[in-house]
């Protein structure tokens, strides 16, 4: 499974890599070419179409430039999923190989303790096996106890627990709140630039028409 999901996560860093190459050509030409011909013809033309036209294809090459840091973001991502992949399946052969260990080694030693117990039992150190018998079983006992106790306890802990802890609910609740309140901020700039931007338009148009009927008027007379 995890070969297989390292091989899935490189397969996607090849294909994002490829993707934000092709990207940036494609962006690099959109602004390189097509974008300065429109801001040339709105330039040249002065047509208020054309200078929309201009600011539209720009705000595209933004969007666009948006969505390639996102990949890029995406791409070191799974850059950095390649060494934990990695890091995992070496955790899992350590430990495979030391539960192998304890199956090759352990379990015929204590076969073989278990065959000289029932050997002691047949002579004079019979008591002593029987004590030490006795003596694990109330250390095991003991030591369950304790972790019956401990897992009542954490229980207990975890079934009165709120799904959802009053201070993430409070947390949230601030930054909902703060980021409606600078979205509304926000809104309200871009409302306030949009009429300061109305006015200097309309002078712009108004002053372009006096200027085009004074030249006129100007030659006309002479």
């Amino acid at each position: 499974m995890l070969d297989e999901l390292y091989e899935e996560n490189w397969q996607t860093f090849k294909a994002l890599t490829m993707y934000i190459k092709a990207a940036e050509i494609a962006l690099d030409k959109a602004r390189n070419g097509e974008l300065k011909e429109l801001y040339a013809k709105a330039e040249q033309s002065g047509l208020p179409e054309d200078v929309m036209l201009a600011d539209t294809f720009a705000k595209a090459c933004e969007q666009f430039e948006k969505q390639v840091h996102n990949l890029r973001l995406t791409r070191t991502s799974c850059l950095q999923s390649a060494p934990q992949i990695k890091m995992i399946q070496q955790n899992d052969e350590d430990l495979a190989m030391k539960l192998q260990s304890s199956i090759v080694n352990t379990m015929p030693l204590w076969r073989k303790k278990i065959a000289m117990a029932i050997a002691i039992n047949n002579n004079l150190r019979a008591a002593e096996a029987a004590n030490a018998v006795d003596d694990l079983t109330n250390r095991m006992l003991r030591d369950q106890a304790s972790q019956f106790h401990m897992a009542v306890v954490e229980s207990a802990k975890a079934s009165q627990r709120s799904i959802i802890d009053t201070d993430t609910i409070d947390y949230v609740n601030k930054e909902i709140t703060g980021a409606v309140l600078d979205y509304i901020a926000i809104e309200q700039q871009g409302a306030k630039d949009r009429a300061e931007a109305v006015n200097i338009i309309a002078n712009s148009e108004r002053e372009l028409v006096e200027g085009v009927l004074s030249a006129t008027a100007q030659s006309a007379h002479e």
